[in-house]
């Protein structure tokens, strides 16, 4: 057997081991099977159990982060790709859960266990398709096996596709490279079915991710040549009902998700993600790149080493380095322009994920010409280095050592290598993007709570005042005391027509903080606490008040934070903001300031 294919076997063992142990088998015992979750990931498969199960497509959940409402009427922002590349899966899922007595309902045990199949399937599709790729451009099968083991185990594709396995990347990743291999058939061969088969895989590329048509920008990279590329448009010419049939094939898959929307909004065409979109005129290509929050060259070192491919690609062929440029730097300005550039909770930044296959390429391209023997030992050294590093923060997002959304470099480093369970969850804070808007943001609300007096909407619990603190001389004015309170000072927000009728509400906090004794705030949290007219919390999120462990006893310290609020549904709708004391640890706090922006 060649060693790509041992590679690939291999690396298809190890995988779904890491899934048995980190999915199926659920953390210490609990929440077996759990792939599927309920964020973005329920986004991406409820369509299948909505339609097959629940028959009611257009009743959607209206508290789901996934939810938009357009003309009042609830659409999934996600569209339908990732369910139909799911969905045999899905059908052999039913199949299981009936014949065995498990529940109907779409989230029982086989339909979990069948979308970490799914995952795990497109996951060796891209790759077996990496191989199939990289083999017609004449890259040798022991550096193609060494480019499977990097891809997989020296990226976070991995972690979305074994961990994270209900996010779309793993499947965008598996339908780009078979896309990308049928074209290089098609350039090579010029046969109709692979222009078919294209045409299919592209509709489903663009269902899954909308962004990701600009994989059509992948032709010239892989016709290497105008002389390809102007061919191929010759044989669009002389093959043209083949070009409209493969079009009525594209509109055909594509009629799906019309369909969709139409029975959700009544509307053919919808933008689903209505409440986001591009800042087409302020790419943040650093942040993007090399910022310690999520860029792609800081915890996927490998795509920056597969950048050195273009050097040879430079040398040899001048259009396909140009080729391969621009579709990269295209990519980066699209993921980069998004309102979210660091893409929320996430392992990295994520949407690359779906281009690896050129990552793949550059690193096949690179090891194919590098024939000194030293040379090549010391490029493999460094990218299996890289490999290693991967694995560890792979281990370290898992388990809560890195911060999913608001890492810095002061926190890369405090926990640089480290794996200890004593560094997991160590992080608090909370520093949200402004959501998406094309307006300007208008400040509806702004209180500071300095603990002076009793202040309208705010219970301030106990103040103390006039004082020697930390044997200290100086004195403070008045301040909240939270030794002897689990629950201190509280803002409460009802019947505010200005906080109903806002499409989205943003908030910029800010306090400062004292501690009385060592590490004496370290389990304080802030919470934001929204309930309904039944006194039922409709939105609940809590954080620690501490951004990072630290002893800062008898210092003031001031800490920012920020985060969005969802719409209240109604005037009786009660909004709390507090800080919760659960172990009465003994601190205190001033200057307790909210200001409140309306989006629209």
């Amino acid at each position: 057997m060649r060693a790509s294919y041992v590679a690939l076997f291999i690396s298809l063992i190890i995988a779904l081991a890491f899934l048995k142990i980190y999915r199926w088998d659920g953390n210490d015992g609990l929440n077996k099977y759990a792939v599927i979750g309920g964020g973005d990931g329920l986004g991406y498969y409820t369509y299948l159990p909505a339609v097959f199960i629940d028959k009611n497509l257009h009743d959607l959940p209206s508290n789901a982060a996934y939810i938009n409402e357009i003309d009042n009427r609830k659409v999934d922002r996600y569209l339908i790709g990732a369910s139909l590349l799911i969905s045999p899966f899905f059908a052999a899922a039913y199949a299981g859960a009936w014949l065995f007595d498990y529940e109907l309902s779409g989230h029982s045990s086989p339909f979990q266990f069948m979308v970490a199949i799914a995952a795990v399937f497109y996951l060796f599709l891209g790759l077996f398709c990496t191989i199939k790729l990289l083999r017609l451009f004449n890259i040798s099968h022991k550096n193609i096996a060494l480019v499977i083991v990097l891809i997989l185990f020296g990226t976070n594709l991995l972690y979305y596709g074994v961990m994270a396995c209900s996010i779309s990347h793993v499947y965008s990743f598996g339908a780009i490279a078979c896309f990308a291999l049928v074209v290089k058939k098609l350039l090579t061969q010029h046969h109709q079915k692979y222009l078919y088969i294209a045409a299919f895989l592209f509709v489903l590329i663009i269902l899954v991710r909308p962004s990701n048509g600009i994989v059509i920008m992948m032709i010239p990279v892989l016709a290497g040549s105008k002389a390809e590329l102007a061919a191929l448009f010759s044989f669009f010419f002389k093959r043209w009902h083949h070009v409209l049939y493969s079009l009525l094939i594209f509109c055909s898959i594509g009629f799906i998700q019309l369909l969709a929307w139409y029975v959700q909004t009544g509307n053919f065409f919808v933008w689903s993600y209505s409440d986001s979109g591009f800042y087409f005129t302020d790419p943040q290509f650093f942040n993007v790149l090399l910022s310690y929050r999520k860029g792609l060259f800081i915890y996927t070192p490998l795509a920056l080493i597969s950048l050195a491919g273009l050097i040879v690609v430079f040398k040899k062929n001048r259009f396909q380095f140009y080729s391969i440029l621009s579709f990269l730097l295209l990519a980066t300005y699209i993921i980069s322009s998004w309102w979210n550039w660091y893409y929320g909770d996430s392992f990295g930044l994520r949407p690359f994920i779906d281009y690896y296959i050129v990552c793949g390429l550059l690193l096949g391209i690179l090891l194919e010409n590098i024939t000194h023997r030293f040379g090549r030992g010391f490029v493999v050294t460094v990218l299996l280095l890289c490999l290693s590093l991967n694995m560890i923060q792979t281990y370290q997002i898992y388990n809560g050592i890195i911060h999913q959304s608001a890492m810095n470099f002061e926190r890369y480093w405090q926990v640089f290598l480290r794996t200890s369970d004593a560094y997991s969850n160590i992080f608090g804070g909370n520093i949200d993007m402004q959501p998406y808007s094309k307006k300007p943001r208008k400040l509806i609300y702004s209180t500071n709570n300095d603990f002076e007096k009793e202040y309208s909407r705010w219970r301030t619990g106990t103040i103390v005042g006039d004082k020697n603190l930390c044997n200290s001389d100086q004195k403070w004015t008045k301040y909240g005391v939270y030794s002897e309170n689990e629950f201190g000072a509280t803002l409460t927000i009802q019947n505010d027509s200005l906080f109903y009728n806002s499409r989205k509400i943003f908030v910029e906090a800010s306090m400062r903080r004292l501690e009385l004794e060592e590490n004496s705030s370290s389990q304080v949290l802030f919470v934001i606490n929204i309930l309904n007219n039944k006194n039922e919390s409709a939105f609940y999120y809590p954080f620690r008040i501490n951004d990072q462990p630290g002893s800062t006893m008898c210092t003031w310290q001031t800490y920012n934070y920020s985060f969005g609020l969802p719409k209240l549904k109604s005037l009786d709708d009660k909004l709390l903001i507090y800080l919760w004391n659960k172990d009465h640890q003994n601190f205190i706090v001033d200057d307790f300031k909210l200001d409140f922006y309306r989006l629209d």
